[in-house]
């Protein structure tokens, strides 16, 4: 599953167990890739419909950074 289904996963666990959202967090800054950069624009992309789920997967952290960290 690699670097994406481990993303996958925080995510899910980030929805269900409010107990676990700073592990989540800090797991998602030390393990997935270009997660630091993106983080200060997710919620603006999803505002703006960059893009359309909060699934921390290689390919939206790209498309944020890409966007906003101009």
């Amino acid at each position: 599953m690699g670097i994406d289904g481990l993303a996958f996963l925080l995510s899910k666990f980030d929805r269900i167990l409010d107990d676990f959202k700073e592990l989540v967090e800090i797991i998602r800054r030390l393990h997935i890739p270009h997660y630091e950069e993106a983080r200060l624009y997710i919620d603006r992309a999803y505002k703006d419909g960059l893009i359309d789920s909060m699934d921390h997967d290689q390919n939206n952290l790209l498309i944020i950074i890409n966007e906003y960290a101009k």
